[in-house]
């Protein structure tokens, strides 16, 4: 997936709830008006950053209010009429033209366009950064596995870091095991959405830090599996990210590993929870996942190691509908 400061907007969005949405962006053009006020003296680094945040904030806003008036379902899917989704998209063109006026007087540089050409653009590593995944932890210097904070679109956010797997810099996003006091995975939308657990034991982490984190850049994603006689098998996918904008959509492809592919089935599906809008497989199989008709892998499923049964931990192309003992899911930026 290509990547841009766009994709890093969309990814600062996935962590906000709507009514939050438009606040955040306000913020944002306060922020870079601020900005402004340092002068003429301040690195070439922050004034393209600046434009460019700019110009991606508008491009969101504009996006979004389309995607509201023209893909959303009429009544009685969404709930809205014409006259609801109007208004509801609203908010996002008026931001869109006070950041189309903010541009137009402030940002759009006087100066030649060779000021921001390779040569005269100081590297981006040059500005103040701090790890956005565990790949960003790995390359710090930090090389023991453990829970570490990171910043994924600037928000603070502690995960566990797998630092020992096929070279380290994994960020892992879901654990299932034999631990004292298990994690219900049989839950609703908005534990999924946040996530729910412990993060050195099981857990999910969240679709929305999940969705903030794929976004950032291009990434793989592995699966860790063990069954109830304690064999192991892997499975990695060289592409993998979570759409927001429609019930964080799963794209996931380019599958290596000994496991077997059972992820490529759930591709191009939406994210289902027993009180979401399409509950009948999440139901029935007692777990948060991306279904179909209806699965191959539930890694969210019953964890009931070697019974067989439709809404156990499975993963079908290994050990069909046994329940295995132990998942990891994990995710790490491609270079």
């Amino acid at each position: 997936m290509p990547m841009s400061l766009g994709h890093l907007l969309d990814a600062i969005f996935c962590n906000m709830k709507s009514h939050c949405r438009i606040l955040i962006l306000a913020i944002l053009l306060l922020s870079a008006v601020v900005l402004q006020s340092k002068g003429d003296n301040e690195s070439a680094c922050y004034k393209k950053e600046r434009n460019l945040m700019l110009w991606d904030m508008t491009h969101y806003c504009v996006a979004k209010a389309r995607d509201i008036y023209f893909n959303m379902p009429k009544l009685p899917s969404s709930g809205l009429t014409d006259n609801g989704k109007r208004e509801k998209s609203r908010p996002y063109l008026e931001m869109a033209k006070k950041l189309i006026l903010q541009l137009e007087e402030n940002y759009i540089p006087v100066e030649p366009v060779s000021e921001y050409s390779t040569v005269s653009t100081p590297d981006p590593v040059s500005c103040e950064q701090k790890p956005s995944d565990c790949t960003d932890v790995l390359n710090a210097g930090q090389t023991r596995s453990g829970v570490y904070t990171i910043w994924p679109a600037g928000q603070a956010l502690d995960v566990y870091c797998d630092m020992d797997i096929d070279g380290g810099g994994w960020t892992v996003i879901q654990r299932r095991g034999n631990f004292s006091n298990q994690e219900d995975f049989f839950r609703g939308w908005d534990d999924y959405e946040d996530g729910f657990g412990n993060v050195t034991r099981d857990f999910w982490l969240g679709n929305e830090n999940i969705c903030l984190i794929s976004n950032q850049s291009q990434y793989e994603i592995r699966f860790d599996l063990t069954d109830a006689a304690g064999d192991r098998r892997y499975a990695v996918y060289q592409t993998f990210w979570l759409d927001v904008s429609k019930n964080y959509t799963l794209h996931i492809g380019n599958y290596s590993g000994d496991a077997g592919d059972s992820m490529a089935y759930h591709n191009g599906h939406v994210f289902s929870t027993k009180d979401s809008e399409k509950p009948r497989c999440a139901k029935e199989r007692f777990s948060g996942w991306w279904f179909d008709f209806c699965t191959e892998s539930n890694l969210n499923g019953l964890l009931n190691p070697g019974v067989e049964g439709k809404g156990g931990m499975t993963w079908y192309s290994w050990r069909q509908i046994t329940s295995l003992a132990t998942s990891e899911i994990k995710l790490r930026k491609k270079n």
